[in-house]
This record gives C-alpha cells, structure tokens and sequence, in this order.
C-alpha cells in the first residue's frame, strides 16, 4: 500500500522534520539549564567552592541622575541612573549568585543629597542580605568618604590621599565691565533674594557670603559625623582638630587613625572579609580545636572573585547576554531563542496589566533644571507645556494612583512657575501629589513644591529662596565707546525697550520692573499661603529670599517630613486611604518612572517598564555568571554526546525511510 502513495517523499520529509524539531527542542532545553524533572541544573562554576562573584559598582567620571534611565557608561553616555542603580542593587541583594559589592571610586558628578541617597541604598543591602561591601579609591573628597562610610570595608591605593576642606570661589566682574560701558542691572523683590550677582557688584554680599559659609558648614558637618563613626575613640578629639587644619591626608595617615581598613591595589584583599561571611553563614555546631584551627586557615584562603559590572548584570537578568552574543553562530542562535521566549512573556503580562489594571500605580516624575516656556523637558529644563501634558496624563491614567515630583531647581520664568503650579494643583485635587526634594529647590522650584499636598526633603536638601528676581544687562555705553551708535524710536509709552539691552534704563523703567517683581511675589506668596496653609501676613516675612536647611524648613511650616523616597511614598499612600477609604499598604503599590522627555519612552512603555522584573523568576540561569571557557565547554561537550546519539537514532531512521521508498 505504501508504494501506491502518490507523494512518497512525504514520508520522508515529515520524518526528517519530526527529527529536527526533536533535535532543535532538546537542544534549547538544554541550553536553558532544565532537567527532565523542569528544575534548573548545576553547573560546576556554582560548586566550586572558591569563586564568588562581586557586583561591581564603578563610579567613574559619570553623572549620577534622578531620572530612570535604563543605560550605562558608554551605552548611556556619562549619566548613571540612580533609580536604576537602586533597582540593580535590591535585585542583587536578593540573588544567591552575588556575594557582595564593589565599590570602584573614581570621581563622579554627584551631589550630597544623591550620595546619601545611594548610602541609604547600601545600607538596605547590608541589613538585608548580610552580604558584604567594598569600598575602593585611589583619592578621596569629603562627600565621597560620606559614602564609603557604609562599607564593611573601605582601601585604598598605597599613595592615595583624602582631601580636605570645602571652598566656593566667587567672581565678581563688575568693574572690568565698568570699563568697557557694560552694565547688570538686578532688580529683586525679597530683601535676601542677592545669590548669583557676579556681574553687578564688586564683591559678594553680606547675606550671600553668610548663606554660602552656612551651606558649606552643613556638608562639612555631615562629613565629620562620617569619620567621627569610624576613627578610633583614644584618637577621635585629636584627629579631628588636624582635620580642620589640614588640606589632605595620607592614606597612611588615614588607616592608622582608622578612617580607612586596607592599603591595596584595585580588586585586592577581599578574600578575607569574603570567607569570614561565608563560615558566618554557615549552621552552628560543636566545634573541636582542630576545626576551629580549620575554620581560621579558611578566612585566609585565596578566593575566585569574579567582577560583574553594572552594565553585565542589567543585561543578563533582563534577557541579553552581551557575553554569549559574541561567542558564535550557536550560541547566540540560542541566546536569541532565549530572549524571544522572555519577550513574548513580557507582552502576556503587558496585556494582562493593561487588560484589568489591577496594580496601583505610584508615577515618579523627575524636574531637573531651569523652569521656562517650551514643548519638551531635558535633563536641564522643565518645560511648562511637556510638564503639563505630563501631569494631564497622569490625571486621566486610571492605573495612576498618586504622583510624586522630585524636583531639583533654582527656578526660571515665573510664569511658566505658575503654569506648572497650576495643573499641580488641578492634579493633586484629583489623586495626591507629594514633592520629594533631594538636592535643592529653590524660588520657581519651590513654588511647584508649595502646589503639592505634601512636600518631603532629603537630609542633606536645601530649599527656600521665596522671591523673585532679574537681571538686564545693558550695552548701550559699551557699543557708544566702540562708536557704535543706537538709536530709538516709539510710539507712545513702549515697554518692550526695558529690557533690552540697547536700552539705558531710567528710574521710571525701573519702578515699571518693580511693580512687575512685586505683582510676581504676591502671587508666589499666595500659592505658598494657599498650599501651607497660613495665611500671607505669615508668608510674608518668610518671602524675603532666605535659604534653609531641612531642619528650619520644619519649624516654618514651609515642607512636611524630613526623609527620603520612600517617605514620600508612604506620604501618597496615606492620602490616597483617606480619599478612597481603603487600607492599602506599600506592598499594594508599584512604583513606576516616568520618563520626562518627550523625545524618549512614551509613558506607555514607562507604567510598564516593570513587567520584566516580575519575569525574574522565569529566567532558569543568570548567564553572566557562568565561566564561559570552563562551563561553556563542558555544556557542548555534553550537548556533543547527546547529539552524537541522536545522529545515530538519525541515520538509523534514515535508512528505514530509504526502504519504504
């Protein structure tokens, strides 16, 4: 009956197929790590008791931001993503295959309120994980021993130095310009609103030089808590009167009074700490004299470390392995495979998200930068028409629950100030609002804050500056001394020529300005009264320009809760239970960033960034970890025999179909 089939061949095609695809789905099986029982496989790389792999956090020449930004180092430019670095370090702290952190310091643009937030980060890891952190620098300023303070560990090069002392130059160009017929004008409205006039006087002002010494006292302070929690007590007094007195310190120095633990060179002299977590972690037993011997020549023991940066980690639990992508036709066949599969189930849950939208959102929205009039937000600029589309999104977004604005500005335009306040204010009428201020936010930035329901500031956060101020500069007398001459012609009384800088103002230009300063105050004292809760003639003498720490910002009234994020967020919670009448907790909430600028991810893409963290589980192996010449070959080797089988299986069905044809 066979031989009367009309397509023979078929046959034996189909066979061919069904051998294939046989082939090909043991194959990728295999390559995920899975057993005939579905539970992942070991591999020698995790039994060999003398490797440990170290998350390594190298901050070099990089901008640490607020934004989410999902890149790194030379694939993200020079900005560091502090949001994302806190997502890598909680996964971290969580994962069995991370035995700690390493710390590479190197010199980043980062500000105190960020060092301290990334220390607040640490800190969680420790208690956490119990795993251990290092601390590396070949040099070291005041905010960057802030940080290093949270080690269980800090080196440094042999030859390494600590500086010392914090300064802040001021140049004042004014009579250079003088002689040249150029002219700054400042006209303010606030007795103290004098910051950033270099170029209308000739030295600084009393009440600038005084809000300066006492910024700077501040960071100084908290850098001397951070050694005072490391030096050694019979020494503590001593050292730091030469603190003061000193420019830098040896690191020589610095180890025998206790600041720093270890003279080394880069990734040196962590095995020790390594293996005494590891005996800790052990269960305790009775142990002999002799084990206990054993016990102690193991904390000597030379370890494996292996080095896993930033951009390796986020890549391998997120589904790309830039390690196997360059390591050949198969196994970046199979690495493809392997993100497809991790895709499609990150669409699924996509789908099911947006389908019921059961998980309440808390959106986080960074302003960084000078507030002006514009379409679109950067890392420098809040746009008041991209900021207020934002904030109407996240009005109407159903799965939004609150809004949280971390803002970092020393103002811009009152007007757009005003704009924004304005659809905060629409929006925290609908769902809660809370500002979370972790670097500073002053006059236009704290007019945003004001139009939230609550405001939290960091520690180590500087606000304040209500007022309004402006500079003209004039070239009139410059351009005349070049014998180039203006000339002016109006109609009426115009009000454009005040403020241009062909134009000498007069003292009626002038008092126009003042009207327009004081018109501009009043309202910034009605949005701080309105949203404080206190009444203008409280407002007022708060309305002078001053600038606060945290601490006084407390005592006036003017912010909520000294704190962190998290603060904030807890914030938002409350106020939304007592809106809602619900009893939801932190755990009900997924925090979400929104991405700021127009020109990137559209919010869409933002509220569903997280889908691939709870993916997590899916993923059957982390693959950076693995030792690509050592297990990788072992893992063909095997692969090679399995196939070797079924090639025979192969050829043995090869011949049966040669004799039904």
């Amino acid at each position: 009956m066979i031989s009367t089939i009309k397509g023979k061949p078929y046959i034996k095609r189909v066979i061919l197929s069904a051998i294939f695809f046989l082939s090909l789905s043991f194959a990728v099986k295999y390559f995920k790590g899975k057993g005939s029982n579905g539970e992942v496989e070991e591999t020698e790389s995790y039994l060999n008791s003398n490797r440990r792999n170290l998350l390594n956090i190298e901050l070099r020449g990089l901008c640490i931001t607020n934004h989410k930004y999902e890149k790194i180092g030379k694939f993200g430019g020079s900005f560091l993503s502090l949001p994302f670095l806190k997502e890598l370090i909680e996964k971290a702290a969580s994962d069995s295959n991370i035995d700690g952190i390493y710390i590479d310091w190197g010199g980043a643009c980062v500000k105190m309120s960020q060092l301290l937030d990334l220390k607040n980060i640490l800190l969680k890891f420790k208690e956490e994980s119990g795993k251990p952190i290092f601390f590396y620098a070949s040099g070291l300023s005041e905010g960057a021993f802030v940080l290093a303070e949270v080690a269980d560990e800090i080196h440094m090069h042999p030859s390494g130095q600590i500086l010392l002392g914090l300064w802040y130059p001021s140049v004042h160009a004014k009579n250079l310009l003088d002689k040249f017929g150029f002219k700054n004008r400042f006209y303010r409205s606030g007795e103290h609103k004098v910051l950033q006039e270099p170029l209308s006087t000739d030295s600084l002002h009393p009440y600038e030089r005084e809000t300066r010494l006492k910024i700077l006292t501040y960071l100084h302070k908290i850098f001397l808590k951070s050694v005072v929690n490391r030096v050694v007590d019979s020494v503590r007094d001593k050292f730091l009167e030469k603190l003061e007195t000193t420019p830098l310190l040896s690191s020589q120095e610095a180890k025998k009074n206790g600041m720093i633990d270890k003279l080394v060179f880069l990734h040196e002299g962590v095995s020790e700490l390594l293996n005494k977590k590891s005996i800790a972690s052990e269960p305790e037993t009775q142990l002999s004299d002799e084990t206990n011997d054993e016990k102690n020549d193991e904390t000597s023991r030379e370890l494996d470390v292996r080095y896993i940066d930033l951009e390796q980690y986020a890549s391998s639990y997120r589904g790309y392995n830039p390690i196997i992508e360059d390591r050949g036709f198969f196994k970046r066949f199979f690495s493809i495979l392997s993100r497809l599969e991790l895709e499609k189930k990150q669409k699924e849950m996509e789908e099911s998200i947006i389908r019921d939208q059961m998980v309440k959102k808390i959106a986080v929205i960074t302003l960084s930068g000078i507030i002006v009039s514009g379409e679109e937000n950067s890392l420098k600029e809040i746009t008041d028409r991209g900021t207020i589309k934002l904030l109407k999104e996240c009005e109407k977004n159903d799965s939004i629950s609150a809004v949280i604005l971390i803002i970092n500005s020393n103002g811009g335009s009152a007007i757009a100030s005003e704009n924004i306040g304005h659809a905060i204010k629409n929006l925290s009428e609908e769902k809660p609002v809370s500002t979370f201020v972790n670097g500073y936010c002053f006059s236009g930035g704290y007019w945003l804050a004001a139009s939230c329901n609550k405001i939290v500031v960091a520690p180590s956060a500087l606000t304040g500056s209500i007022g309004v101020l402006i500079q003209k500069r004039e070239y009139k007398d410059a351009l005349k001394k070049q014998e180039v001459n203006v000339e002016e012609v109006s109609v009426g009384r115009p009000y454009n020529p005040i403020f241009s800088p062909y134009h000498t103002n007069n003292e009626e230009d002038d008092a126009v300005i003042q009207y327009l300063l004081d018109e501009a105050r009043e309202g910034f004292k009605r949005v701080v009264a309105e949203g404080r809760g206190m009444s203008e003639e409280e407002v007022e003498p708060l309305a002078q320009g001053d600038v606060w720490y945290p601490e006084q910002m407390k005592e006036l009234g003017l912010i909520d809760k000294i704190g962190d994020l998290e603060e904030a967020i807890n914030l938002c919670i409350s106020m939304s239970n007592e809106k809602t009448g619900l009893n939801t907790s932190r755990e009900d909430y997924e925090v979400v960033y929104i991405n700021t600028n127009y020109g990137g991810s559209s919010m869409k893409d933002d509220l569903l960034s997280g889908c691939l963290e709870q993916l997590d589980s899916q993923n059957p192996e982390l693959l950076y970890l693995e030792d690509i010449d050592g297990v990788w070959d072992n893992r063909v080797n095997a692969i090679s025999r399995k196939l070797n089988k079924l090639l025979r299986i192969f050829g043995f069905m090869l011949s049966i179909a040669e004799y039904i044809s």
